[in-house]
């Protein structure tokens, strides 16, 4: 998923990268937290600049289960 990310980012597809980087982040989740956030610094504000709701809600939760 990463490469793919890294693939999208070169293409200029910042739904499609931001989009990877969410499915990263849920798979990290807990267990590696700080990539975790890192992963959802970056796809999060590229989900608000482009309105997608479901996505950031879904970033946003689980940057709240990664901080419990």
């Amino acid at each position: 998923m990463r490469r793919s990310a890294e693939g999208f980012s070169a293409l200029g597809a910042r739904w499609e990268e931001a989009w990877s980087r969410l499915l990263v982040a849920e798979v990290l989740g807990g267990s590696e937290a700080p990539q975790a956030e890192r992963e959802l610094a970056a796809a999060l504000p590229v989900f608000e600049q482009l309105g997608s709701v479901r996505e950031i809600e879904r970033a946003r939760a689980l940057l709240a289960d990664i901080a419990v």
